[in-house]
């Protein structure tokens, strides 16, 4: 019984002490605002922490994510406001100085967000739909020689707008009293830069497989994948290099140990994505400067080839309609209707695949392939191709490898066709060659040059195979020039070898001379070359060819360009027989409610008006195009198409009255097509002042006249002359210097003279 009492008198004590224990208010949380000092940098910025009953700091999830870090998974779905214990965040360790209320944490690398850089740009410029206009190029020629003549044009008449660009082409000739004109090509171009496609209706070349397949003039429509309306894609995979640190720092990526990119980056996990480089392989430096100016280095090396594309991008063409027989002999020669499909696509950044189809009455082709990175060995590709028509199945086979590095690039490749294997761009009942080789490989020397070799074989269905083996060396030559040996060997029935040496010196951007011997067949020649090119702009351009060979053939050009047009004319022998050319090429351009005659337009242009100012020399990407006419426009052709192309208006050329909100200017038009660029001028109804001081002494150099109502003050010079602009026809002046202040009036009518000089001016002080 004694014992029974005492357990029960321990129960209902332990009884009592657990319930006033849980009435009793748990330990208040403590706020704490301490100064962060992470990763031994100075402390910055003062944070509210919370301090649980365990003493361990408590950090909000806000906080977190304006240091960068990422939230623990467990407390993802945590409110907005919520206090997460530091000791959550693995390998963080922390420390409080109670004296300095400073809170020193170290966080590894990892614990922070990931950073992703993009080396390339991807900012594609937007393209304005332009309005309605066109052009018409042409290109005349009259040749002449002993017993014979011949006159020829060629015209181009383009139209473009808001819906796409069209072009019809014609060919005239008129030789021996024989007169023809004949339709090369008639299309109409819809072009979709935001997707890098284009839809073409008319006259156009069927896709083509890069591995195997052929390509043909066709007439019907077109849809295809079209990178020239990105300037800038880079469509083959570039290689990219990943790295940490766990404050913020600054990367410098060298390729090749060049600089390439430099960029900021904050504390934690980076990506350097599409790194700008050569294709062939190469190595990659990362260099990594944290603020402390700790730094580390990585090293990676890469391989890029333009045979693979991107992992997930299409290069595809899709061509319905008949094939164009007798191009250049016949306008309207169509035959048999086909379908070709062809698509490339990049499986991964490692694999791109090739499917290519050809169906034509009586005829059907399909065939695949692909192209795999060996890593830095090279390019493995390899594809296979079945035919059908009347005469049987076809096969074809082809492999091959491909190596691209400095000093050394090497490859090879084969392929086999069936007798019987059919394909478009092939002559109707002429098979292929039943086996082609190639081997080919290229070293660099350094100072002693380079050289380059390389052996093709074919083997026919009958007689015997094509052998062509070539060897070349170039070196550079100092001052001297570049010089050049190449021998070539043929075999077939019978062997010949030919051998040449070559001197190419430059003499300035635009002139270049050259001299060369060959020898073959038994004989030696000689030849000398001298030209000089035409400018961008206005100017003359020349070319005078002249060899030993039998009879001796001696030619020369001369080259005439201008706004108009460019010029030829051509004189010389050949064969024994003079010989004299003329030639002319310019373009008729409707634009904008105008009117223009200039050089050929094989691209884009641009009309620029420079406000009505006359004589305004323009450049385009710093070459000199031409003048503004009496109305201050000129038409730039030669732009690229969807690039940005900078136009810029010489300042000196600019009345003085005249002010251009910016001289410079960015002109991106479609396809043959034009954009307008305005440079909006205002007048400055600008004006010399002289001005005196009360006591008829000019005011001080340094001097700041305002006009009333306009926020820019005008300093004076010497003799009290200051330069003003934004006159009205009544002005009030205020003139300040040091324990000076005056005013006066100035009266302003319009002058022709672009720089009046009005004055003096008395300015009356102001105050005691």
């Amino acid at each position: 019984m004694r014992a029974g009492s005492v357990w029960s008198r321990r129960l209902l004590a332990t009884i009592v002490c657990l319930f006033v224990a849980g009435s009793l208010p748990a330990a208040p949380v403590q706020e704490l605002w301490l100064a962060v000092s992470m990763n031994a940098q100075q402390p910055t910025d003062v944070v509210l922490f919370q301090r649980g009953a365990d003493g361990k700091l408590l950090v909000s999830k806000e906080q977190m994510t304006s240091w960068g870090m990422r939230i623990p998974s467990e407390y993802a779905d945590s409110a907005a406001d919520a206090f997460i214990p530091l000791e959550a965040l693995a390998g963080l360790s922390y420390r409080v100085d109670e004296d300095s209320q400073i809170a020193q944490i170290n966080a590894p690398a990892g614990l922070f967000a990931g950073t992703t850089v993009d080396a390339t740009s991807k900012d594609y410029p937007r393209v304005p739909r332009p309005g309605w206009g066109g052009f018409l190029n042409y290109d005349l020629s009259d040749f002449r020689s002993e017993g014979s003549s011949s006159l020829g044009g060629l015209v181009e008449a383009n139209l473009f707008g808001p819906y796409g660009s069209g072009v019809v082409r014609y060919l005239a000739q008129d030789q021996q009293q024989l007169t023809r004109a004949l339709r090369l090509d008639t299309t109409w171009t819809v072009d979709r830069p935001e997707v890098a496609t284009s839809f073409r209706l008319g006259d156009s070349i069927t896709g083509a497989s890069g591995l195997w397949g052929g390509s043909v003039r066709f007439g019907g429509l077109q849809f295809a994948t079209n990178f020239a309306t990105r300037p800038g894609l880079i469509t083959m995979p570039l290689p990219g290099v990943a790295g940490e640190s766990a404050l913020p720092s600054t990367v410098d990526v060298y390729v090749n140990n060049t600089l390439r990119l430099r960029s900021s980056v904050p504390a934690g996990p980076f990506n350097i994505s599409d790194l700008p480089i050569v294709s062939g392989d190469g190595q990659i430096r990362v260099v990594v400067r944290d603020v402390l100016g700790r730094e580390q280095v990585l090293t990676d090396s890469y391989y890029a080839s333009p045979s693979l594309l991107r992992a997930g991008l299409h290069d595809y063409s899709f061509d319905v309609g008949a094939i164009r027989e007798n191009y250049g002999l016949d306008s309207n020669d169509y035959g048999r209707a086909a379908f070709v499909a062809t698509d490339r696509f990049g499986v991964t950044d490692r694999v791109t695949t090739d499917v290519h189809a050809e169906i034509l009455k009586g005829q059907q082709t399909a065939g695949f392939g692909g192209a795999v990175l060996l890593g830095k060995f090279g390019i493995f590709s390899a594809a296979a191709a079945g035919s059908h028509t009347s005469h049987g199945n076809g096969d074809l086979f082809t492999i091959g490898l491909d190596h691209s590095s400095r000093p050394l690039s090497f490859g090879a490749n084969a392929q086999y066709a069936s007798a019987q294997f059919a394909q478009i761009g092939l002559v109707p009942g002429v098979p292929q060659a039943r086996l082609k080789t190639q081997v080919y490989a290229s070293v660099g020397l350094g100072l002693a040059g380079s050289v380059s070799a390389s052996h093709m074989r074919q083997v026919l269905r009958s007689g015997p195979p094509i052998e062509v083996s070539t060897l070349r060396h170039g070196v550079t030559l100092g001052h001297l020039g570049y010089l050049t040996l190449s021998i070539s060997r043929s075999r077939q029935a019978t062997q010949d070898t030919t051998v040449a040496l070559s001197l190419i010196r430059a003499f300035g951007a635009r002139s270049s001379a050259s001299v060369s011997a060959v020898s073959e067949a038994g004989s030696t020649s000689g030849q000398l070359d001298i030209q000089r090119s035409l400018p961008a702009g206005n100017g003359v351009g020349y070319r005078v060819f002249a060899d030993s060979t039998a009879g001796g053939n001696v030619d020369g050009t001369l080259q005439l360009q201008n706004g108009m047009g460019t010029y030829e004319l051509e004189a010389g022998r050949a064969a024994g027989a003079a010989i004299a050319r003329v030639s002319a090429s310019g373009s008729v351009a409707l634009f904008d409610g105008r009117a223009f005659t200039t050089r050929r337009i094989d691209d884009s242009f641009a009309v620029v008006e420079v406000g009505t100012s006359p004589g305004v020399r323009i450049y385009r990407e710093n070459q000199l195009v031409g003048s503004t006419d009496a109305q201050g426009v000129l038409l730039v052709p030669g732009l690229r198409a969807y690039d940005s192309n900078s136009i810029l208006a010489e300042q000196a050329d600019m009345p003085l009255d005249i002010n251009f909100n910016s001289l410079q200017a960015q002109a991106i038009p479609r396809y043959r097509s034009g954009v307008l660029v305005k440079f909006v001028a205002e007048a400055t109804r600008g004006a010399l002042l002289s001005v005196l001081a009360d006591d008829g002494k000019p005011i001080p150099t340094g001097a700041l006249i305002e006009i009333v109502g306009q926020p820019e003050p005008f300093p004076a010079g010497f003799g009290g002359e200051v330069y003003v602009t934004g006159l009205t026809a009544e002005n009030q002046m205020v003139a300040t210097w040091p324990g000076h202040r005056c005013h006066f009036s100035v009266n302003h009518e319009p002058s022709p003279d672009p720089l009046p000089h009005l004055g003096p001016f008395t300015c009356q002080r102001e105050g005691p």
